[in-house]
């Protein structure tokens, strides 16, 4: 399901606010499989077309990102792809917890395999099975998530939904 740019705006401002600001970007070290990154918000974009899942998972992702920050805050160095990673390994965590997805991790390898600026950008299943762990170790495997966090973060996604809907009458 493609989102509205307000829905996108706002999962990358998440994505981007559990990473410490004063992270230095190591530039020599670059994950296997991965070409130079797309920007965030066209990742995201392309897993909301390439993805299906309810949107539900998509607010819950939010929660898990709001979680990482304190325990990013002390990370000194990140890669370029660092959101990319943190983003992708809480939507696949949340979507195996709420939906009880079916979904394998080589099937996360798939959907996130993109074009971006000629070159291939994507991430191997070595990646994907690495940064899941470390997400899970980073939320100490805490994944309960309540209605009210829910609740809180759903304002953006239905007030942006109902926005676009209403432009297109």
């Amino acid at each position: 399901m493609p989102f509205s740019d307000t829905i996108l705006d706002y999962l990358v401002q998440k994505t981007y606010n559990a990473i410490p600001r004063n992270a230095r970007l190591n530039t020599s070290v670059q994950p296997i499989g991965s070409a130079t990154p797309p920007p965030l918000r066209n990742f995201i974009s392309h897993l909301s077309r390439e993805v299906n899942v309810p949107i539900l998972t998509w607010i819950a992702t939010t929660v898990y990102l709001d979680r990482l920050k304190p325990k990013l805050g002390s990370t000194r160095e990140t890669l370029r792809c660092t959101a990319h990673r943190i983003f992708l390994a809480s939507l696949i965590i949340t979507a195996k917890y709420l939906d009880d997805d079916y979904r394998i991790n080589k099937d996360w390898e798939k959907h996130s395999y993109m074009r971006f600026n000629h070159r291939l950008s994507w991430f191997t299943l070595g990646d994907i099975n690495l940064m899941e762990l470390e997400v899970l170790s980073l939320l100490d495997w805490n994944l309960t998530i309540s209605a009210l966090e829910v609740y809180r973060r759903s304002e953006t996604f239905f007030n942006s939904r109902h926005n676009v809907m209403s432009e297109n009458i």
